[in-house]
């Protein structure tokens, strides 16, 4: 919820936001997933993203989300 949020909503995807949502519900993950943004204040970007949930030590049921994001444009 909280990236697709930022930057006045300009992370909003929806192909991002269902990747992210099995990352959530269905503890998978996903590498170089690429996507090219016209950002307002970065200008035009390619990126490639990856994501996977990792425990903390709250409990079974807690986890965060480890999202790399790397600019690939170029």
């Amino acid at each position: 919820k909280y990236l697709f949020s930022i930057m006045g909503g300009e992370w909003s995807d929806p192909k991002l936001k269902e990747m992210m949502e099995q990352v959530i519900k269905q503890d998978k993950s996903f590498t170089h997933f690429n996507i090219e943004k016209d950002f307002k204040s970065l200008g035009k970007k390619k990126l490639s993203l990856t994501a996977r949930r990792i425990k903390t030590r709250d409990g079974e049921e807690s986890f965060r989300i480890l999202l790399t994001i790397e600019d690939i444009t170029g």
